[in-house]
Parts: structure tokens; C-alpha cells; sequence
């Protein structure tokens, strides 16, 4: 069973800001459930997921970004 996180909880996991992690929510990106009294809550299994998501956007932009640099070298 997942547990259930709040945004500066998600905001360590994740090693961004809790207005990071709202604005995620806000775009869609990580899915969010409010409480009653209308506070962001995340499931543990869904901040994993988007976390697995986020890091293999980032390795593929930093392998993109390196064979950039090395076709401009050889150049």
C-alpha cells in the first residue's frame, strides 16, 4: 500500500522546492489529491513514478547535450 505525502515531503524526494512541487501538480505533471481542508497530498507510488519519469528527461537531455558538444569539438 502506498503512503500518502505532503508537498514538503515530495519536495525532499524530489530535491526541489515545495513551489516546485505545487506547480507540478498545478501543470498535471504529478498527480495530486486534496485533503478536506483543501491541502495537496501525494501517493508515495505516484511521486515515484514521476521521479523515475523526471530523471530519464533529464539523462536524455544531458546525453543530447553531450553529443552536441562533442560534434561541435571534432568540428
Amino acid at each position: 500500500m502506498s503512503s500518502i505525502l505532503a508537498t514538503v515531503d515530495v519536495a525532499r524526494i524530489l530535491g526541489v522546492t515545495c513551489a516546485s512541487v505545487r506547480a507540478y501538480a498545478t501543470k498535471g505533471k504529478l498527480r495530486a489529491n486534496r485533503t478536506p481542508s483543501g491541502i495537496r497530498v501525494f501517493s508515495e507510488s505516484e511521486v515515484l513514478r514521476f521521479k523515475q519519469e523526471r530523471n530519464a528527461k533529464l539523462r536524455s537531455q544531458r546525453s543530447a547535450a553531450s553529443s552536441e558538444a562533442k560534434g561541435k569539438a571534432q568540428s
